[in-house]
């Protein structure tokens, strides 16, 4: 028999399929070999950002309020925000169900909110605590006390919006220079987050002819105005003092997270904050030793008064009233309690020399609120307590959920 596969040309001869397979071996070892290193790299970026989101947003112990006061200070303004807080976990879900007009915000973000309104329980506790304190020092006449403008690096988006609104409201930018500021923030979650934030704002800073000082291993940015901004584990600092922000880093690195504090404010203030009554998501106090307390309003409303004609009398009425107030106050303070969506409570205390100036600023301070009462339409009423050297004054509001809507 012949064999026609000998004229066969090479080229043209029927592959043999084991040497074909053979051939094919090595290139899908590498394929695959290809694929599960890709896979891997996948895997590594995945775990990497999952660990770095969770450094970013871990949740931390946080720092009470009373961390933060300094006994040198004239006054203080504490905000605590706590998931105990039942009045205020319902307030807010309320302001969350029916966001009021003059929450400026898209409407795509009002819709969110209605849609989460439910779920404002949960957040609470996984968002909160959140602590934050303000400290204001009067400054001495020898003291600098021209216009302050807090100018932010030109790159803004790297600081929070608030931050910038705080710094443009009218009174703060040419007025509040009779005062040194300081700004302290605590919160249980983003302690990573606002780290990164921090040194990002340090190296703008540093760029927009700022500079960077370090104080017990803590990179503070001073930008060209002397407002310095620093960060401590889930601790946030901002103030015009350097003295402010190295007693706080201070207290930070020498104490645990989440431990109690005794009062360590001011001692001529302790009185009030003895009086403040938990739950209290806003309190303060301030010293009127040296006339802070007109001086505080003025601070606010007298550039108001000068510029807005609505607002003229109304402003020049309230701080007429204040300075009248003063006269016989050393120190006022007090906190603001949320009972209800619907129903608020202000409680104000003003410690005098003695008790017939006691009586005198209690009918003053009712004054001021009856009137206030009265311009914004407030459903509620105004109640007057004398003890000793102080006066109490409670202003109950019944109507805040209409309040909100602008239609009392």
């Amino acid at each position: 028999m012949v064999d026609y596969e000998q004229y066969r040309p090479d080229n043209s001869r029927s592959p043999d399929p084991a040497s074909e397979n053979s051939g094919k071996r090595p290139n899908s070892r590498a394929w695959m070999g290809c694929c599960a290193g890709c896979v891997g790299v996948v895997l590594v970026l995945i775990l990497a950002f999952g660990i770095g989101l969770y450094l970013l947003l871990r949740s931390r112990p946080v720092m009470p309020p009373e961390a933060f006061l300094l006994p040198d200070a004239d006054g203080f303004v504490a905000l605590r925000i706590e998931p105990e807080d039942e009045g205020l976990t319902a307030f807010l879900e309320s302001l969350a169900a029916d966001p009021p007009p003059a929450l400026d915000i898209p409407e795509k973000h009002k819709e969110r909110l209605r849609e989460n309104a439910a779920n404002t329980h949960l957040l609470m506790e996984k968002w909160t605590p959140i602590n934050c304190v303000f400290l204001m020092y009067l400054r001495d006449e020898s003291e600098k006390t021209g216009p302050r403008d807090f100018e932010l690096p030109k790159n803004a988006d790297i600081f929070p919006t608030p931050l910038g609104d705080w710094a443009d409201m009218p009174g703060v930018r040419n007025k509040m220079q009779r005062f040194s500021l300081g700004f302290a923030g605590s919160t249980s979650r983003a302690g990573g987050l606002m780290r990164w934030f921090v040194r990002a704002a340090t190296a703008e800073i540093v760029e927009q002819s700022g500079r960077e000082e370090e104080y017990r291993d803590v990179k503070i940015g001073i930008m060209p105005d002397d407002f310095l901004l620093g960060a401590v584990d889930n601790n946030f600092l901002l103030a015009d003092r350097s003295q402010i922000i190295y007693s706080w880093i201070d207290v930070l690195k020498e104490t645990e997270a989440g431990k109690d504090f005794a009062y360590n404010g001011p001692p001529h203030l302790e009185k009030i904050y003895r009086r403040i009554e938990p739950p209290a998501p806003i309190y303060f106090a301030v010293s009127n030793r040296q006339n802070e307390v007109p001086i505080l309003v003025e601070s606010f409303l007298e550039e108001q008064a000068e510029s807005s004609s609505d607002n003229n009398y109304n402003n020049k009425m309230v701080i007429s009233l204040v300075k009248i107030l003063a006269e016989h106050v050393e120190a006022i303070g007090g906190y603001l309690r949320v009972i209800s969506p619907n129903e608020t409570e202000l409680n104000i205390y003003a410690e005098c020399k003695n008790a017939e100036h006691a009586r005198e600023a209690g009918a003053n301070l009712a004054e001021l609120l009856k009137w206030g009462k009265r311009e914004a339409a407030i459903e509620g009423y105004v109640k007057v307590e004398i003890d000793g050297n102080t006066a109490h004054v409670r202003l109950k509001v019944e109507n805040l959920t209409e309040l909100l809507h602008g239609h009392p």
